[in-house]
């Protein structure tokens, strides 16, 4: 019974982290994005002058 509860409580917290994780990564990414093609444009400009 005690390992079959551990198991459960094991999963849960995996599936909790996952969902965590995944949240933090789509706040995260469209900044990571957005900085690159930031960065990407501002070398276009400068090397086009």
């Amino acid at each position: 019974m005690i390992t079959v509860k551990s198991q459960f409580v094991q999963r849960t917290l995996a599936a909790i982290t996952l969902v965590l994780v995944l949240g933090a990564l789509s706040m995260i990414w469209p900044a990571i994005i957005g900085l690159f093609l930031g960065v990407l444009l501002l070398l276009q400009s400068c090397s086009a002058e």
